[in-house]
């Protein structure tokens, strides 16, 4: 077996190479009809993540190629990244930053909108492999978990995390950090839009460490300029 990698290539090489690949390994770039039009041998396409969004489901289908992720892979660097941008946010540490490098200490005039994790109620919207390992971590810091799924978990795994299943929007209604973790597919694009930003507490704080597209983003700019 030969591995080959793209951004290594010319696009002579590139060319050539992929009217000959058997197999592609792929994280950011787009595989669709014309993309695989080059690519006539190919048998499989591996995500080297988790989301499958930016792999036509069409072009694989009608050529009979396998399509398969790295479920789990990516679990505990995003739970890390999603706590991370919670605590950023709830500290002010992005904002701080910015102030202080500018030479400005600004620690009262951000103080009142600063605020703990712990007795927070935590709302996930997903509760995946992602899901899961972010509650696993956010519980440590002392939040109430509630959670909205499309298929609930057992009972057993519920007391583990110490979460409730609660409907989409009583968790929008009661929570006070959201986040999502959920796959972007045509269910899931813009679930979060104008009614249930409108749910959400006043100082509720949403962080999306998945797809974009879960929220309508013209809906987040109207609210947040309201």
């Amino acid at each position: 077996v030969r591995i080959y990698f793209w951004t290594e290539l010319e696009k002579e090489q590139q060319e050539s190479l992929l009217a000959q690949a058997e197999y592609l390994m792929n994280a950011i770039f787009i595989i669709d009809e014309a993309f695989l039009h080059k690519a006539p041998n190919v048998k499989m396409v591996l995500r080297t993540g988790v989301g499958l969004d930016n792999v036509s489901k069409e072009a694989t289908q009608k050529r009979g190629i396998i399509v398969t992720n790295a479920q789990g892979i990516n679990s505990n660097c995003v739970a890390e990244m999603t706590i991370g941008m919670i605590l950023c946010l709830y500290r002010k540490l992005c904002f701080f930053d910015k102030r202080l490098k500018s030479g400005h200490w600004d620690i009262a005039t951000f103080r009142a909108d600063m605020y703990e994790i712990r007795g927070k109620v935590h709302g996930f919207i997903g509760m995946g492999n992602i899901g899961q390992r972010t509650a696993e971590i956010s519980r440590v810091f002392g939040t109430k978990g509630i959670y909205y799924n499309r298929t609930r978990l057992s009972e057993a795994r519920e007391k583990e995390l110490n979460l409730k299943y609660v409907s989409l929007q009583e968790l929008i209604e009661q929570s006070d950090i959201i986040t999502l973790h959920v796959a972007l597919s045509e269910q899931t694009r813009g679930l979060i839009g104008e009614k249930e930003l409108a749910y959400m507490k006043p100082n509720a704080i949403i962080v999306n460490t998945t797809r974009g597209h879960i929220i309508d983003e013209k809906e987040l700019a109207r609210a947040l300029e309201e």
